[in-house]
């Protein structure tokens, strides 16, 4: 009985750990101290958990065009804060602002957006920002 315990006990740990690693700290995976700004259409969003993305098509000052991926709070915690699946739609154009990725990856973080269209703002104002991307 005590062993079997004690194996129990292990394999709820092992599983801890492994479930843990999977999530990846902001830091790790963004440049936090810095802020950018990006502004383009939108192309799609996955709207799923544990992070949703959006992904927003960016011309370069050379007019070519690359896809940024921006990554969201968790779809509750988006939903609680007034944000809903169909609050952003393929097509429009949008400004985001949030933290880069590391290594250069076209990653950013979604700490706030605004929508031209009609002056929706949603969390921090991309306006309010200098630096663009």
């Amino acid at each position: 009985m005590k062993t079997t315990l004690s194996c129990l006990g292990a394999m709820g740990l092992i599983a801890f750990a492994v479930t843990a690693s999977a999530h990846h700290s902001r830091p790790a995976a963004y440049l936090v101290d810095q802020q950018i700004v990006i502004e383009g259409v939108v192309t799609q969003l996955f709207w799923r958990n544990p992070h949703p993305f959006l992904f927003v098509e960016v011309e370069q000052d050379d007019g070519t065009v690359v896809t940024w991926a921006a990554e969201m709070a968790p779809t509750i915690a988006m939903t609680k804060q007034g944000y809903e699946e169909d609050s952003i739609e393929p097509g429009e154009r949008i400004m985001v602002i949030g933290s880069p990725g590391r290594g250069g990856r076209r990653l950013i973080t979604f700490d706030g957006v605004y929508r031209p269209a009609d002056g929706w703002v949603y969390g921090r104002d991309p306006r309010s920002a200098g630096a663009s991307q």
